[in-house]
């Protein structure tokens, strides 16, 4: 019964924080591509067997390409493996231990590169590094201020594990943040259903699908 009234709610709050969704302006907004990188997104590549629902990478480029026509910034904040023997809190968190232990993601890998199928010359790039929040030990967020963006739309990444740590982050720093639901890695339906409608519509101010956002 609980869990009953916890969906329904993070439901709800979903739906009403898509109808407080206004216009993106064209210099006021970024979208943040995380993990964007062939091992998970071209495949095939063990991500392939780990994860239940990987990230659609046609449609983030299609999305893509429509953000740079409107105007947006883009930001890739790529991810890499711990380092092999490396053994920290951080280093054995789910995603992390998983990147590592499937040699995914490893620093100066053709499949640590960014997809080129997501990639403009005008994109920005940020260093790799074996973090789950965009922000932390970057420059992000200078990045972001120096453009006068106030509004991130997050694609890409595990939904609850770096697409939620950097979506935490960017309204920590007073973003505006809205999280693109059909654009990010699962690694079960469960996961996916728990993230975008109870954990995230209780953080970002909202979560929309790319049509949604393009349409309006």
């Amino acid at each position: 019964m609980i869990g009953g009234l916890v969906d329904r709610f993070g439901r709800w709050l979903t739906n009403r924080k898509m109808r407080s969704y206004g216009p993106h302006a064209a210099d006021d907004t970024a979208v943040i591509v995380l993990a964007g990188q062939r091992d998970l997104i071209d495949g095939p590549s063990a991500w392939s067997d780990i994860c239940e629902m990987p990230v659609d990478g046609g449609r983030l480029a299609g999305f893509l390409r429509r953000a740079r026509e409107a105007g947006w910034a883009v930001f890739h904040v790529p991810i890499q493996a711990p380092a092999p023997g490396l053994e920290t809190a951080l280093s054995q968190t789910h995603f992390l231990k998983l990147l590592q232990e499937n040699a995914l993601l490893q620093p100066g890998t053709p499949g640590a590169e960014i997809s080129e199928s997501l990639r403009d010359p005008g994109d920005v790039v940020l260093p790799p590094r074996a973090r789950l929040n965009g922000f932390y030990d970057s420059d992000l967020d200078a990045q972001l201020q120096a453009k006068g963006i106030t509004r991130l739309i997050i694609a890409g990444g595990l939904v609850n594990a770096d697409t939620d740590s950097t979506a935490r982050m960017g309204v920590e720093l007073d973003y505006d943040v809205t999280v693109l639901s059909d654009t990010v890695a699962a690694l079960t339906a469960t996961d996916r259903e728990m993230a975008l409608t109870v954990t995230l519509p209780r953080l970002v101010a909202r979560i929309m699908d790319t049509t949604a956002v393009l349409g309006r």
